[in-house]
């Protein structure tokens, strides 16, 4: 098998201020998930147990809880103090740096999910 020879040719490597990030197929993901209209679903069953306004809503939270999922790359409830600082990451999932979850929202959530669901036998 013979590879074909495009024609281009690195001449010199230099410090470059675009988003680089190894996560490609992840804003596929994402968008294939709004399109199955999956946050919407889970908004709609989880939407009311945000009542704090200040917040982001349950989507927006589910949405960058399910890129941590299929991104895989780091299990630690930590992990999204660690991509908050990750200006590609944002990029990547279409979320404004500032926007991006830290560690303790997300065990808010996680917290209020798990009481609601108990007191209201939704397992």
């Amino acid at each position: 098998m013979k590879i074909k020879s495009t024609g281009y040719h690195i001449t010199r490597v230099e410090a470059t201020e675009d988003k680089i990030s190894g996560r490609r197929g992840l804003a596929f993901i994402l968008r294939y998930f709004e399109g199955a209209r999956i946050f919407k679903l889970i908004e709609s069953r989880l939407g009311d147990l945000c009542l704090n306004k200040k917040g982001q809503s349950a989507g927006f939270i589910i949405r960058q809880i399910m890129a941590r999922l299929v991104d895989g790359t780091d299990a630690a409830i930590s992990g999204f103090d660690r991509l908050k600082a990750d200006e590609s990451y944002g990029a990547v999932i279409e979320v404004s740096q500032k926007d991006l979850l830290s560690s303790y929202p997300v065990k808010r959530f996680a917290n209020t999910v798990v009481f609601w669901g108990s007191a209201l036998n939704c397992y």
